[in-house]
């Protein structure tokens, strides 16, 4: 329940927003607990945290299930930095100048265009021409303001990633891990059981082998009592 809600909490923090409802996955407990926090993704990663202290608690410094806290605690270093790099992007847009003065270069250029069309075009051309072009390059500077903000901010600007489908995506895999791994590790369990079988039967068929033959001695693999 806590993997699926962390990209759901990590959207939200991402856009500027909040909405605890939607994480449906979670107990009423649990949603109070993150929406308790200023940060959700990272009330998330804590939660996965003490679930896994508590594994880590039941076992010593040499067991497996040691080794298997161990490698989940990396995996969620990964998330946290996961979050920390996100920030970085949603919180460094293009500086503003830098836009202001591509705004003005631009607004300049296509105010100045027909006065140079005139003398190389015909006359009903011009507005046609100069239209076509300064909507071909306006686009493209408001297409670079989109691209500054890829998360998008609430429902001012959307997001040029697809960040619900994202989400959908991971707690679809989630629920089928959920689903198929019973069936898996039943498999697994019956290829373990047959290939013991397998080293077996060979011992079994010599024995009865060297015991059936004529004039052999007592087999060294009979039981003695």
């Amino acid at each position: 329940r806590w993997l699926e809600a962390f990209p759901v909490c990590l959207t939200q923090h991402l856009r500027g927003e909040r909405d605890v409802g939607a994480l449906n996955m979670l107990t009423p407990e649990e949603r109070k607990l993150v929406d308790s926090s200023d940060s959700m993704p990272i009330a998330v990663t804590i939660a996965l945290t003490e679930l896994l202290n508590g594994l880590k608690a039941e076992t010593n410094d040499q067991s497996a299930k040691h080794l298997l806290w161990w490698q989940f605690e990396a995996m969620l270093f990964e998330l946290m930095d996961t979050i920390g790099e996100a920030e970085a992007i949603a919180g460094t847009p293009v500086p503003t100048a830098y836009s202001k003065h591509t705004s003005r270069l631009l607004s300049l250029w296509t105010i100045c265009m027909p006065f140079v069309l005139i003398s190389c075009l015909p006359p009903p051309l011009v507005p046609v021409v100069t239209a076509l072009v300064s909507w071909m390059l306006l686009a493209t500077e408001e297409i670079g303001h989109l691209i500054e903000e890829p998360f998008g901010l609430h429902n001012d600007r959307p997001n040029i990633l697809p960040l619900q489908r994202y989400c959908d995506v991971i707690a679809a895999d989630l629920a089928n891990i959920v689903t198929t791994a019973p069936d898996f590790a039943a498999y697994a369990a019956g290829l373990r059981a047959t290939q013991e079988d397998a080293k077996q039967t060979p011992i079994e068929l010599n024995r009865g082998l060297v015991e059936g033959l004529p004039g052999a001695t007592a087999s060294p693999f009979a039981k003695t009592t």
